[in-house]
């Protein structure tokens, strides 16, 4: 399950992890600038985030495409996990 949209301050992708929780990506002005842009990572509906960005990001695209890649190496290591007796 994958799907993107970009509205203001906030971006979403939703993709399945190995409990079937959907995790979303989310951008938000979390600093001043030059690097407003944070990216978290959310499951589910929950309000409370389960991982995020250590610094920010000059744009909301750079901040979006860094929690992406956060993502994916997050359900990388679920699936290694989860393969592992």
């Amino acid at each position: 399950m994958t799907g993107l949209a970009i509205s203001g301050a906030a971006s979403h992708n939703g993709k399945m992890s190995k409990d079937g929780a959907a995790l979303r990506v989310e951008v938000k002005v979390r600093e001043k600038p030059p690097n407003p842009f944070k990216w978290e990572i959310y499951r589910g509906s929950e309000p409370m985030w389960i991982e995020r960005a250590m610094h920010g990001y000059p744009t909301e695209r750079a901040a979006y495409d860094a929690g992406e890649a956060a993502l994916a190496r997050r359900l990388s290591h679920e699936a290694l996990n989860k393969s592992k007796p």
